[in-house]
């Protein structure tokens, strides 16, 4: 390996650019975000199964909410905010955070 090449190249741009053959590419767009909603979606159906109350904050692309999980469909996820329920879209989820247990 030449001493001017870079060890890691990392494409952060929309274009499609390859790197050399000896070069590994990493996409650095948060391409792993919904995935993590995913486990953390199966995490609180669990914890309701055990009756756990879960509470936590659920950031959307429009708003962010915290308040208490009372369900976890296939659709949405039924959460409880100030004696409000309020029903957030699994596809509008970017994030998820336990915050208490």
């Amino acid at each position: 390996m030449n001493k001017n090449e870079p060890i890691l190249f990392i494409d952060s741009v929309s274009i499609n650019k390859e790197g050399r053959e000896n070069q590994e590419t990493y996409d650095s767009r948060n391409p792993c975000a919904k995935k993590n909603v995913k486990h953390r979606i199966i995490d609180l159906s669990a914890m309701l199964i055990y009756q756990i109350k879960v509470y936590c904050e659920i950031k959307t692309r429009n708003r962010s909410y915290m308040g208490y999980v009372k369900e976890v469909t296939n659709q949405s996820i039924i959460l409880e905010q100030n004696k409000e329920v309020e029903e957030i879209k699994i596809f509008d989820i970017e994030s998820i955070n336990i915050l208490k247990i």
